[in-house]
């Protein structure tokens, strides 16, 4: 289970609801000194507390009264596969749902919102399970006494058996099965059906009584199982107007499934001191916990170091060393090793740099013996086990630039096993691999306060990073998505799949773009490119353009040709990707299999339950092309003769008819790029804009989702191709 979203309301410097959209696995908060980012890791500290909230946490200037049942904080997690279990036995339509809200009172007190569990209540009451039950048992009954009938008809003579009176019951029995089985053995959808069901069953279960107990020797047994028949009939009746009671949901016991919060400050870190009392160790007294951890990283246990055996006790020391070096190599400022010692009554740790010098930890500076204490409590999956969240304010204080790169190597990889949020004001606590995990923070006037932008690199006045930059204070040539070499592409979707799939293919060992050598610079349109390319080469940061095939594209190329803004040879077309089909490569998501973009496009849009259009998304983009050529024609039927001469109409209509599966193509037939389908397919549906970079984002989570298979080969051949291509530009 992990943290989807958190609105914090009437918290502190937060009035109005202050809405966190939290990345699966690490969200930084970026942000000016006083706007709240530490008011937002407090609020959702306070959810996890125990306590109710206090005079101090109330926001002063909220418009609104807060009493004891107003809602503080609220957090929706998202549910994975392993969680429903254990949540159907408190509420199965949770899991339908597949994710949980949970609100915090000023009180303390928790409750489960339920706005969403009403969207996905039955029209018609869910039958009780013992109706569902009853049915089954009816019918094995009915089976039971048709082969007790039969049973009893074959040990009769043909003449009796044969006569009319015989007949008659066994024919009613045979019947009602019949109507049996056209129900089948569960109840049916609506209270209506299974009522008039019933009824029509309570009259043959009478009937088939009466009848049988008119025949002559008839066996008891044949009588009893009618009768039950007839009681069964009329239990179901009963229950069949019984209202199921919901279950109750209790939500402390869904808190208790939901992972944990720990919150650190730079200060709580507790620094690795030089030695401790063998004593203490053998205690095991919390004090003690950061060198229990170092000796469990080292394989050694307490009675090792009173082990009399000098010898075998050193060399086991050695071996621990030996391990402890590996994680030592998460810093990468200097090579360091680690050295254990044991005095009569203390174990010492010692560390040795690549000047030789042999000395205790508290030689060693402040950023690293912060680091090595942060990783030792914190930076290891096996410490996260019980924490599934660390709320971290402003880590890293005391480390250096590039150390604070191996913190954030670090976050990555405690990340796969605990979500990470943090507060920064340092553009190297950004991973530049990761622009879409980017949280900004403002403070606005009252009423609002502290407000969070969910998507800071999207437009705003015409800079997609501008709020970024505005809340860490970096001008233009010292800005974290400004560096010394630069590929520019148009937008930010382009960005993020090229950061995705520069990210999957590093992984493989494939060809991909290093983004602490490169920076990929969104320019907010083709027709900025050059001017950001021409900013960037005045300033000595070597510039690289990356443009789609389209006619803006074409445009924006032939301005950079004509001002000798960029030698050409610096500006790569998407389609020289390809080797084939160079005609169909339009647009940077073209170089994609259309079927995995799609899958894609559902995931990224089924997000947004809200929309009602969603409903109705084709499912395949064979779907998208044809709904697209249906909604076309049905345009084109509506213009006048006086609009489109007949000629031109047929031309159109032949195009439309004929593009079933294809790439729809505008009345010119030049092809469209992929996003331009959906563009116009969204323009004609009137479904409002079609949001690109929304897709883009669910493209690099689907790349990043070890479970879903990859993309195909022909993708990832398209990819290495551009980033060869783009290397070889920059060198």
């Amino acid at each position: 289970m992990k943290i989807k979203e958190v609105t914090t309301h009437n918290f502190k410097s937060i009035s109005q609801d202050c809405i966190l959209s939290v990345d699966t696995k690490i969200t930084p908060l970026v942000g000016a000194s006083e706007t709240g980012k530490t008011n937002i890791l407090e609020a959702l500290n306070k959810f996890f507390a125990p306590t109710a909230f206090d005079e101090t946490d109330l926001c002063t200037f909220s418009e609104t009264e807060i009493g004891d049942e107003s809602y503080m904080v609220s957090v929706t997690f998202k549910l994975e596969d392993f969680d429903k279990e254990e949540i159907a036995k408190i509420n199965e339509r949770i899991t339908e749902v597949g994710e949980l809200t949970l609100r915090k009172q000023r009180n303390g007190q928790y409750v489960l919102d339920e706005s969403g569990l009403r969207e996905r209540e039955p029209k018609e009451p869910q039958p009780p399970s013992r109706l569902t039950e009853l049915h089954n048992i009816i019918w094995e009954n009915l089976v039971n006494a048709d082969n007790q009938v039969t049973e009893f008809y074959h040990s009769l003579p043909d003449e009796v058996a044969n006569s009319k009176q015989y007949q008659v019951a066994r024919q009613g029995l045979q019947a009602w099965m019949e109507y049996m089985k056209s129900s089948g053995p569960s109840p049916l959808p609506s209270e209506a059906e299974e009522r008039d069901f019933l009824t029509v069953s309570q009259n043959s279960a009478d009937n088939f009584s009466a009848q049988v107990q008119q025949l002559p020797n008839v066996p008891a047994q044949l009588v009893e199982t009618a009768n039950s028949l007839r009681g069964m009939i009329g239990e179901a009746i009963t229950l069949s107007y019984e209202v199921p009671q919901e279950q109750e949901v209790d939500p402390n016991r869904l808190l208790e499934l939901c992972p944990r919060a720990l919150y650190i400050r730079d200060t709580d870190v507790q620094l690795l001191p030089d030695s401790i009392p063998i004593s203490e160790l053998e205690a095991d007294t919390e004090q003690t916990s950061t060198y229990q951890i170092l000796l469990r990283i080292a394989g050694l246990k307490p009675k090792d170091l009173r082990d009399t055996d000098v010898t075998r006790r050193d060399r086991k020391l050695g071996n621990g060393a030996e391990r402890v070096n590996k994680l030592l190599e998460r810093w990468t400022q200097e090579k360091l090793e680690g050295r254990f010692s044991v005095d009569p009554d203390n174990l010492l740790f010692h560390i040795t740099g690549k000047e030789g010098h042999f000395g205790k930890v508290s030689d060693r500076s402040e950023g690293f013996r912060w680091f090595l204490s942060f990783c030792l409590s914190y930076g290891l999956p096996a410490n996260t086990t019980r924490t599934s969240i660390l709320l971290l304010d402003e880590p890293g204080l005391h480390l250096h630039a590039s150390a604070q790169k191996d913190l954030l190597e670090l976050f990555e990889s405690v990340a796969n096993s605990c979500q990470i949020i943090y507060t920064t004001h340092s553009p190297f606590m950004i991973n530049k691999n990761y622009p879409e995990r980017i949280r900004a923070v403002f403070k606005k006037q009252r009423p609002l306060g502290t407000s969070i932008d969910n998507k800071p690199y999207h437009p705003t006045k015409g800079g997609y990073y501008e709020p970024i930059r505005t809340s860490i204070g970096l001008t233009l040539g010292n800005s974290l998505f400004i560096g010394g070499c630069n590929l520019i592409v148009e937008g930010i979707a382009d960005q993020i799949i090229l950061t995705a799939f520069s990210r999957h293919l590093a992984k493989q060992d494939k060809p991909f773009i290093n983004l602490q050598d490169i920076c990929i610079t969104p320019a907010g349109g083709a027709n900025n490119v050059p001017y950001f390319a021409y900013l960037c080469n005045v300033e000595d940061m070597k510039p690289v353009a990356l443009l789609d095939n389209d006619t803006e594209g074409d445009n924006a190329f032939t301005r950079i040709e004509k001002e000798g803004i960029l030698p050409t040879d610096r500006v790569a077309r998407v389609h020289d990707a390809v080797t084939k089909s160079k005609e169909t490569i339009i647009e940077l998501e073209d170089l994609i299999d259309r079927e995995f973009y799609h899958t894609a496009f559902l995931d990224a849009y089924k997000e947004l339950p809200k929309l009602e259009f969603v409903k109705k998304l084709p499912k395949t983009y064979q779907e998208v092309t044809e709904q697209l050529a249906e909604s076309r024609a049905q345009g084109l039927e509506k213009k006048t003769e006086g609009e489109l001469d007949n000629a031109d109409m047929s031309a159109q209509k032949a195009t439309l008819k004929a593009g079933s599966g294809k790439q729809v193509k505008e009345h010119r037939g030049e092809p469209k790029g992929t996003t331009v389908t959906y563009s116009q397919l969204f323009k004609d549906k009137q479904w409002g804009s079609f949001d690109k970079t929304l897709v883009a984002r669910k493209v690099s989570q689907r790349l990043e989702d070890m479970d879903i298979p990859d993309a195909k080969d022909s993708t990832m051949s398209n990819f290495k191709r551009l980033f060869d291509i783009i290397n070889n530009k920059f060198k």
